[in-house]
């Protein structure tokens, strides 16, 4: 049985979920430029609130709970997205450009092939060793 600060709540994540379903934050009852700490802590108030084990296994609390689940799980993926692909700033893209033109000046070009592969020194593969005379191998091929 929920209460009805739980179904209030609840009423309120699954009409933010209607009409905004591309933000994660609103479903989770945020503004739009809410940061990473607000996020978390307004996700643990909910997630205490509508939880459906303290509420009886109400199945509004549990699609709210999973609604409110995945809008974490989306901004956590995001986060991470973020801190692993910094952006750059005009001067090293600026930087970065000029050293691919100056590297592809310095390029020669494709591997040698045709005429100009023939024309190159091969190296020959070394011939193997023959097995010592100690080798219990060799002494069994001799015997043969």
């Amino acid at each position: 049985m929920a209460t009805d600060t739980a179904k209030a709540i609840v009423s309120a994540i699954t009409a933010a979920a209607r009409t905004t379903p591309d933000d994660p934050r609103r479903v989770l009852l945020l503004r739009s430029d809410a940061d990473e700490a607000a996020v978390k802590k307004r996700y643990k108030q909910l997630a205490r609130q509508i939880h459906p084990d303290k509420n009886g296994g109400s199945a509004d609390c549990a699609a709210a709970f999973m609604l409110i689940e995945q809008a974490r799980a989306t901004l956590e993926a995001s986060h991470y997205a973020r801190a692993k692909k910094p952006e750059m700033s005009a001067a090293d893209k600026a930087r970065f450009l000029a050293m691919m033109q100056q590297s592809d000046r310095l390029w020669s070009g494709p591997a040698p092939h045709g005429a100009a592969a023939a024309a190159a020194p091969r190296r020959r593969r070394p011939r193997p060793r023959p097995a010592p005379a100690y080798c219990e191998m060799a002494k069994k091929r001799r015997r043969l």
